[in-house]
């Protein structure tokens, strides 16, 4: 569709994916309450009033989410879109110089080694794919879980920031590919990054470095993924199969993320749940045993949790029945106590010349 300039499309064309992540977390940043049970007001939060907060910001990207497949709807309907086998694009101010255009029917046979450089190609985008995916979404949830313990509102702010500088990169990057090659844009890019995780890793109690970091770290992931797209397109003809097949891997991939978080969520609740800040060795090996098995991680969940319940409220209504027969013995010691002394009295009272 695109045969000229395609990079600088790409990245132009997610530039309003980070305008919309930009926004998203300053508007949810007063619906969200994070792992906090009790709120400024000593008002305890339930679930149900969790659910009834996140109603509306979840109704708002729901709503927008509708509007895209109903562009593509009609756009199919009213101008599809026409896929030509073969076709040559000429510039008007020079007859000789011709662009391929890619062809499904054309033979890529000659390519050198090109089964191998799908597959690299496939494995690393999808790897990098599903590790920005991840970090992204779970941003929130970690610097709410570490030792600096951040609230939820300002976790929301630092993702907000994150999401602000890898917009102004995909900008900047729209017009810096136009004039640098793509390998030397990835090649920077994935600099930064490395720079920005040990800025992450060193100052991840200081929210100063926090802040920094997670800055520097939008700003490199901004360029890293239509990059690789417009690298590829340097030694493959990015034709639908291809494209499709680099999107069914990605995806693929990017599914495994919440089965390998999941289990740690779960953990957290726990702790929540048993009034512990930390977590012990025996509970980390157990959710470690099930970060694998999905279906089975849901039972395992109900069961822990049943199992949970129901030592709490037997551990509750056996400290009522010892409360009750330490306060027994207790005014039985005493009525012995005042009987005996009665019964001395009694006895020396009896006594002659007392």
């Amino acid at each position: 569709m695109w045969p000229i300039s395609n990079s600088a499309i790409l990245q132009g064309s997610r530039f309003t994916y980070g305008l919309g992540a930009i926004v998203s977390p300053l508007l949810t940043s007063s619906y969200v309450h994070g792992y906090a049970n009790v709120t400024n007001d000593n008002h305890t939060i339930t679930i149900d009033d969790r659910i009834h907060s996140l109603t509306v910001p979840f109704a708002i990207n729901g709503t927008l989410q509708i509007i895209v497949p109903i562009i593509f709807l009609v756009n199919f309907l009213l101008c599809r879109y026409e896929q030509h086998d073969s076709s040559k694009l000429a510039p008007e101010e020079d007859d000789s110089a011709t662009i391929d255009l890619p062809s499904e029917d054309k033979d890529f046979s000659s390519i050198p080694n090109r089964t191998w450089k799908i597959a690299l190609i496939s494995a690393s985008a999808s790897t990098y794919i599903a590790a920005e995916l991840g970090y992204f979404a779970f941003v929130t949830s970690m610097y709410q879980k570490l030792d600096i313990q951040l609230a939820a509102s300002t976790a929301t702010q630092v993702q907000s920031i994150m999401f602000a500088t890898y917009t102004m990169g995909r900008l900047l990057s729209a017009f810096i590919s136009l004039k640098v090659k793509p390998d030397i844009i990835l090649a920077y890019h994935f600099v930064i990054i490395l720079i920005s995780v040990a800025i992450l890793f060193i100052g991840k109690d200081n929210l100063t470095l926090i802040y920094i970091g997670n800055s520097a770290l939008g700003f490199g992931c901004s360029a890293v993924w239509p990059g690789m797209f417009a690298f590829t397109a340097h030694f493959l003809c990015l034709t639908s199969r291809i494209c499709s097949l680099l999107a069914f891997l990605c995806g693929l991939v990017s599914i495994c993320f919440p089965l390998i978080m999941n289990p740690f969520f779960i953990a957290i609740r726990v702790w929540i749940m048993m009034d512990k800040t930390k977590p012990s060795q025996n509970m980390e090996e157990e959710f470690r045993r099930y970060s694998i098995a999905g279906p089975r991680l849901s039972v395992h969940w109900a069961n822990y949790r049943e199992d949970h319940l129901r030592r709490k409220s037997i551990s509750a209504s056996k400290y009522s029945v010892e409360t009750n027969d330490r306060r027994k013995s207790t005014v039985s010691a005493k009525l012995n106590k005042n009987q005996s002394i009665e019964n001395e009295l009694r006895r020396k009272s009896t006594v002659p010349g007392f």
